[in-house]
């Protein structure tokens, strides 16, 4: 069966009446901050191209699908809902392929796209904010010195602490965390920020939440790591190192429930203005899907009220007690009054009072009491910012325009007066650590004022001020990302297209490399949709490689492709062997050996020997996988020809590596460990060093020497610290799962090779997939369960069949056939092994010894 063509955004079909106009008068416009306003800007878009049908609409978007092979064409009434405003929820894809079908370019329908997935909360590639919060008492009239003698959060529980805005929910939450932290009951607790009702940005993603995390535990995160990786890695993160988990302002509970971490090392805290009343449902939904059978956490409410008029009257005579005087206390009462018992509230009031000391308690009841109700902490941020100078307030307004952290020395570039100090002084923003953040809803206010006075030539100078002042002193440590991705955020809001498309091009192979592939994907993406023809190539590339690294191998083929079109190319054939990768990757043989050969001819057309080098030992790679043995000995050895002469180091050792595996399966022992051990001892930037021990592994195994291989698995587990892709473990424990067999625990062989099977489907690797299943099938044939033996068979057949892959076949023949003799089907039996043997003898497998007496057992 052929497999689905990739997704192919960048092929537009032309819209049925008009024909297209630039670029900028198709982008959607700012301020879309829902599926209300979506639904009338779309259907804006739709009635400038002519207003085509949804019938017609419908067509021509099923005639872009079919040109690039991917995707079923949608339902009439899926097109138009689409267009309704009543949407919680819209497929992002289908309204790219409708912009394009409208006439709409690739860059503007991408950027539509792009918003639709934002207005959901499900983006690809996003940055989260994750923070340590330290020991201590938070400041609070009620925290004492002693830290709590119980726990805050009970084992297996989850804190939900809900509330109005302001009311101290946060405030709350720091103080329960210290006090864990003071307590020695967790080593370490984090703040992670979900945005739920953040003014500018869509509410985090929650698999993006759970590699926030992960990364900032030290788990590994790299290679398409899903939901279940993730939450895996974090639970063994949290078992070695008890951690406080402080989820902040989540709007939903479908995107707190898979960060629930079901773990004894973990304690969650969740502050929402909902109630989540859903939480308990999603979170049975959620593990209705997967293969965790624990305890479900219980959830816990905890609703912080506003305080009684007698609280709020007491904390604001405890605060300004000095300027009290006789008849104050009924101005104090009308204050109290005015906050609504809003902490935040009247925490503004008590600075206001403490800055304007010429005003009497009287003026400022006067003054608070005539603001709206609605809107009742805006009246005091007005009150409190008409007190700053001209350069702290413009440096306000400015602050207002970022969405994370700034670290207080790239202020000091980009303001070097007092106006900082002044702003720390009032409280509009918060100093920790040495970063200068702001309150969501003194940001949302000051975003406001900027906005409403500065133009758009100030806001674009102080974005070009910035960005230049980040891309100069940010490192790539959690601060530095998240200020470079502060950076393109205003860079693309504000429209600074060459400040954006520059980050792009300096920052996200760095970022990547640095494992930050959701901040490189999101800085891609906005840099794609700004950049000029000549520019799109290599960002395109770039977006290829962190899309699969996302786990988005379609968005991956998709970007490649559109980069091959493009035509600019500073290595030619570089391109298509990138997309044979990723076919090979995904079990798609037949369109990596068409890439691959493409690549290879492009590369030697023109001289590129380094890209011919790998295209030709990425064909010979998958003959060996394909059974073809003669054609990968001459293509290795073609190879190692080209890259020797193009001094291509880097594929010198993967070339060593790949021929190492072949030769240990045909049974060259000796000279495939030379091989491996070479590159072992000597070192290669080709491989991490645990994956050369998994290799040596393999040809051990392969071999017989099973304790030689149980040796090298233990120093591959010593190694591993994270730096290493995350497709190591599934091969270290499948082939743990067969040292275990040929020693004959089973128990123990059967527990690695379910890892095993479980970690490939997670990272989508069908080669090892169809490994475990058959080491499965095997370890259940020793232990006489046949029936489970032939299910398992049959599922590995049906994998090795799809990808073509002659050994894992043979193997689960040679099983299908030991079933079959045990249920007294002895001619059947050695039928199926004379096919395995068939095909094992056709690649020359240093199994067939094996195979051969079996067939003369059962025949």
């Amino acid at each position: 069966m052929r497999p689905d063509l990739p997704r192919c955004r960048g092929t537009a079909v032309n819209g049925p009446t008009r024909s297209p106009a630039p670029s900028a008068a198709f982008m959607p416009s700012p301020g879309i901050d829902g599926f209300a306003a979506f639904s009338r800007a779309l259907t804006q878009l739709r009635l400038d191209q002519g207003a085509p049908s949804f019938a017609e609409l419908t067509r021509q978007v099923a005639v872009l699908r079919e040109r690039r092979g991917s995707g079923a064409a949608p339902g009439r009434v899926t097109v138009y809902d689409c267009f309704r405003p009543d949407r919680r929820r819209i497929d992002a894809d289908l309204v790219g392929d409708i912009v394009l079908a409208l006439g709409v370019p690739a860059g503007p329908a991408e950027a539509w796209r792009r918003l639709a997935l934002r207005l959901a909360g499900a983006t690809l590639g996003d940055h989260v904010v994750v923070t340590e919060l330290g020991a201590g008492r938070a400041a609070s009239p009620a925290s004492s010195d002693a830290p709590p003698s119980t726990p805050a959060v009970a084992p297996g529980t989850v804190l939900v602490i809900t509330g109005l805005p302001g009311v101290g929910k946060s405030m709350l939450a720091r103080r329960l965390a210290a006090g864990e932290r003071a307590a020695g009951r967790v080593d370490l607790a984090l703040r992670v920020e979900l945005r739920g009702y953040d003014s500018v940005q869509a509410p985090v993603a929650a698999e993006e939440a759970l590699r926030g995390i992960a990364r900032t535990l030290g788990a590994r995160t790299e290679h398409r790591a899903g939901a279940g990786i993730l939450r895996r890695r974090i639970a063994e993160a949290c078992a070695r190192r008890p951690t406080l988990l402080l989820l902040e302002d989540a709007a939903a509970a479908s995107a707190v429930a898979p960060l629930l971490i079901g773990t004894p090392g973990a304690q969650i805290l969740v502050t929402s203005r909902a109630m989540l009343d859903d939480l308990e449902a999603e979170i049975e939904r959620g593990r209705a899907g997967s293969a965790d059978r624990s305890a479900s956490p219980r959830v816990r409410r905890l609703v912080v009220e506003p305080l009684t008029s007698e609280q709020a009257i007491a904390l604001l005579e405890r605060e300004l007690g000095d300027r009290i005087t006789s008849g104050g206390h009924d101005a104090i009462a009308r204050l109290a009054r005015a906050s609504g018992g809003i902490r935040l509230d009247l925490s503004v009031i008590a600075r206001f009072v403490r800055d304007n000391p010429r005003w009497s308690l009287d003026d400022v009841a006067e003054r608070f009491e005539s603001g709206d109700a609605d809107e009742r902490v805006r009246p005091f941020l007005r009150s409190t910012v008409a007190t700053l100078d001209d350069d702290a307030m413009a440096l306000f307004r400015s602050l207002g325009l970022l969405s994370a952290p700034i670290h207080r020395d790239i202020i000091g570039y980009l303001a070097p007066g007092a106006g900082i100090g002044r702003l720390t002084s009032l409280h509009l923003v918060e100093s920790e650590s040495g970063l200068i953040s702001m309150h969501d809803t003194v940001r949302a206010f000051a975003r406001r004022l900027a906005l409403d006075t500065d133009p758009l030539s100030v806001r674009r100078e102080f974005g070009r001020t910035f960005v230049r002042v980040v891309a100069e002193r940010s490192q790539l440590d959690r601060v530095g990302v998240g200020q470079l991705h502060a950076a393109a955020l205003l860079a693309d809001e504000l429209g600074l297209r060459s400040e954006l498309v520059g980050l792009a091009q300096r920052f996200a192979e760095q970022l990547g490399d640095a494992g930050y592939w959701a901040e490189a994907h999101d800085l891609l993406v906005r840099a794609d949709a700004s950049a000029e023809p000549g520019e799109r190539g290599d960002i395109a590339e770039l977006l290829a490689r962190a899309s699969e690294r996302l786990g988005d191998v379609d968005a991956a083929l998709a970007a490649l492709h559109r980069a091959e079109r493009i035509g600019t190319e500073a290595m030619p054939g570089r391109r298509w062997n990138i997309i044979g990768n990723v076919h090979r990757m995904l079990g798609r043989y037949d369109l990596a050996e068409e890439a691959y050969r493409t690549a290879g001819e492009r590369a030697a057309a023109a001289g590129n020997g380094i890209t011919e080098g790998r295209a030709i030992g990425n064909l010979a790679d998958l003959s060996r996988l394909r059974g073809r043995s003669t054609e990968a000995a001459a293509g290795y050895e073609h190879a190692r020809q080209i890259s020797e002469s193009a001094g291509d180091e880097v594929n010198l050792a993967i070339i060593r590596s790949n021929r190492a595996m072949f030769r240990g399966a045909i049974g060259r022992t000796a000279e495939a460990l030379a091989d491996i051990d070479g590159l072992i001892r000597h070192g290669t930037t080709g491989f991490s060093a645990s994956y050369l021990r998994v290799v040596r592994t393999g040809i051990l195994v392969a071999a017989g020497d099973i304790d030689e291989a149980a040796a090298t698995i233990a120093e591959c587990r010593a190694m591993l610290d994270g730096s290493e892709g995350i497709e190591v473990e599934p091969e270290l424990d499948v082939l743990e799962a067969q040292v275990q067999l040929a020693r004959g625990r089973f128990g123990d062989a059967s527990a690695a090779g379910a890892r095993a099977l479980r970690e490939a489907r997670e990272v989508g690797w069908p080669l090892v997939e169809a490994d475990a299943l058959n080491t499965l099938a095997e370890i259940a044939v020793a232990t006489g369960e046949f029936g489970l033996a032939g299910r398992r068979a049959t599922a590995a057949q049906s994998v090795a069949e799809a990808i073509g892959d002659p050994l894992e076949l043979a193997r689960s023949l040679a099983v299908h056939s030991a079933v079959l003799e045990s249920a007294g089907d002895p001619a059947a039996a050695g039928v199926a092994a004379r096919r395995a043997l068939d095909l094992l003898e056709s690649i020359g497998h240093a199994r067939t010894p094996q195979l051969r007496e079996r067939v003369a057992l059962v025949g």
